[in-house]
C-alpha cells in the first residue's frame, strides 16, 4: 500500500460511514449471491453482524497509517475467522463482495485509482489475515500432535505405574521380604 492508496482509501471511506447500514446490507446481499454457502456462517439477522463489519472496517481505516497496531488487530482476526469457519477461498469472495459494495455506494466517486488502493488495502489485510489462521491451524495442529505424544507417555507411564502397583500389591499380600 502506498501512502497514496491509503490517502484515496481513507477519503472514500468518509463518504460510506453515513451509509453504513445501507453499505452492510449491500455487502452481504452481494456476498450471499457470489456464494450462497457462505450463509451458513453467519447469523440470519444480519444488522448486529453488519454493524460489526462497518466498526471493523471504520478502524482498519483509521489504522492504514499505523501498522504496528494495525497488523496485529488483523492478525487476530484472521484467527478468530478461523474459529467461526472461514476458509482461505472465502478472502476472495468477500473482497469481489466489498469492491462491489464500494461500487454501489460510492457510484461516480469510486474511481479506478479508488478500486485500486482498496484492492491494494483488502489484498494486505487478507492476506495478513490468511497468514496469521494458517500459523495458528499449524501451531494447533503441532499442539495436538504433542498432546497425542503426551498423552501415549503419560498411559505408559500410567501403566507402568499400574504395574509397579500390582507387583507392590503382590509383594504385600505374600509378606515375603524382598532385598
Amino acid at each position: 500500500m502506498t501512502p497514496k492508496q491509503i490517502s484515496l482509501v481513507q477519503e472514500s471511506w468518509k463518504k460510506v460511514l453515513p451509509i453504513a447500514p445501507k453499505a452492510a446490507e449491500i455487502f452481504y446481499q452481494t456476498l450471499f449471491e457470489m456464494d450462497p454457502a457462505l450463509t451458513s456462517l453467519f447469523p440470519q439477522d444480519l444488522t448486529e453482524q453488519g454493524k460489526k463489519l462497518m466498526s471493523m472496517l471504520d478502524t482498519a481505516v483509521k489504522l492504514l497509517n499505523e501498522p504496528n497496531k494495525l497488523i496485529p488487530a488483523v492478525e487476530k482476526l484472521g484467527i478468530k475467522h478461523l474459529e467461526y469457519g472461514t476458509k482461505e477461498e472465502h478472502y476472495a469472495t468477500v473482497g469481489a463482495a466489498l469492491i462491489k459494495t464500494l461500487t454501489v455506494g460510492l457510484g461516480n466517486e469510486f474511481t479506478p485509482s479508488v478500486k485500486r488502493a482498496w484492492t491494494a488495502v483488502y489484498k494486505t489485510l487478507s492476506t495478513t489475515m490468511i497468514t496469521a489462521a494458517n500459523n495458528s491451524a499449524r501451531e494447533n495442529n503441532q499442539s495436538n500432535k504433542s498432546n497425542k505424544k503426551g498423552a501415549m507417555m503419560n498411559n505408559k507411564t500410567k501403566q507402568g505405574n499400574d504395574l509397579a502397583v500390582r507387583l507392590q500389591g503382590a509383594l504385600d499380600q505374600s509378606m515375603t521380604a524382598f532385598m
